[in-house]
């Protein structure tokens, strides 16, 4: 390998990582669910990646911070300066942040007779997500100097509360919340709704590069 193809390859793209909510309203037959506040606590973000041309890259990022997400709203949250290349695998590892309500969700759950009832979620999670890029080494990405890029990390409200039927919030547990009624789902409230939207954290969050 010539010294211009070993310097092409030291080249870095400054590469944007952002997060969002999507889908923010949710259907339940004939009522709806909708979200117009996400709060997410990210301690970290770790990036890897297995490059064709080149050595591989371990990539890394402290936050320590609260993200506040109002409907469909993108927030800047870091960069990355990836070398470019060509790479075969591309791993992102978000470590949301531990204790109490480290991702919490705000909004309304409106039934068919236009009752309205605040919302609150509280989750405490203390996890590492990975979120794998590249699906196989025949689909890889490409990280060129001259075209930026960007990592968004979306948070999916319609994949995080799926598996709510209509039964589970009709029985819910009523709360007052800023001096509404309203149905609060946390570890001590409504915990048989809290379970169910637990084991659904992993796939709500997906990663793109775009």
């Amino acid at each position: 390998m010539s010294s211009c193809d070993r310097n092409q390859w030291k080249e870095t793209v400054t590469t944007k990582i952002q997060i969002k909510s999507v889908n923010t309203s949710v259907y339940f037959g004939v009522n709806v669910l909708h979200i117009d506040t996400v709060i997410v606590n990210i301690e970290s973000l770790f990036l890897s990646g297995n490059r064709i041309q080149a050595e591989n890259i371990n990539l890394s990022e402290t936050l320590n911070d609260q993200y506040l997400l109002t409907e469909n709203e993108s927030k800047d949250i870091s960069t990355f300066s990836i070398p470019q290349g060509t790479y075969e695998s591309f791993l992102l590892t978000s470590k949301i942040g531990g204790g109490i309500n480290s991702i919490e969700l705000k909004g309304t759950y409106t039934l068919a007779n236009n009752t309205v009832k605040k919302v609150v979620l509280e989750l405490d999670y203390n996890e590492f997500l990975l979120n794998q890029m590249v699906e196989n080494s025949s689909n890889p990405i490409s990280i060129d100097k001259d075209i930026p890029g960007e990592i968004t990390i979306a948070i999916d409200p319609s994949i995080l509360f799926d598996k709510l039927n209509p039964s589970l919030w009709n029985a819910a547990s009523n709360s007052t919340i800023n001096g509404q009624n309203g149905i609060n789902i946390s570890n001590n409230s409504n915990s048989n709704m809290y379970n169910e939207i637990y084991s659904e954290i992993g796939t709500s969050l997906s990663v793109n590069f775009e």
